[in-house]
């Protein structure tokens, strides 16, 4: 068995799992907000650029640009969904992580509660 867990790896508990899992979802939302903010950026310098061209008086050029900022807008709002749908899924697994230590807990519980039955403990008798 020990060259066999070698060659495949140490099977992974749920608890683990779960904690790779929320450890991947919050490093998808750090980059996403990395490149939102890199397009905000983007969308600053590109109406400083628009301006810029526009006081040259070339329609063109600005038409142009202006479809860029817009197509610039749409990824960014692409971007805001996606961080809101991860946030979504990384409630979840925070919420499954909380019922798996009360399931935890009540398991323990019925393990005491098994050993406590074991010894028939006497009952406390009425008194009238």
């Amino acid at each position: 068995m020990g060259w066999f867990t070698w060659l495949v790896g140490k099977p992974i508990n749920s608890k683990e799992l779960l904690r790779r899992n929320q450890r991947l979802v919050n490093k998808a939302i750090r980059n996403i907000e990395r490149e939102r903010y890199i397009l905000e950026k983007q969308e600053q310098k590109q109406i400083v650029e628009i301006k810029r061209v526009a006081q040259k008086n070339q329609p063109d050029v600005v038409r142009a640009l202006a479809n860029d900022l817009v197509r610039t807008r749409n990824h960014i709002k692409k971007l805001i969904k996606m961080k809101a749908n991860l946030q979504g899924v990384a409630l979840q697994l925070t919420t499954l992580e909380a019922q798996q230590s009360i399931m935890q807990a009540v398991h323990h519980a019925t393990l005491v509660l098994r050993g406590l039955n074991r010894h028939k403990l006497p009952l406390r008798q009425r008194q009238p």
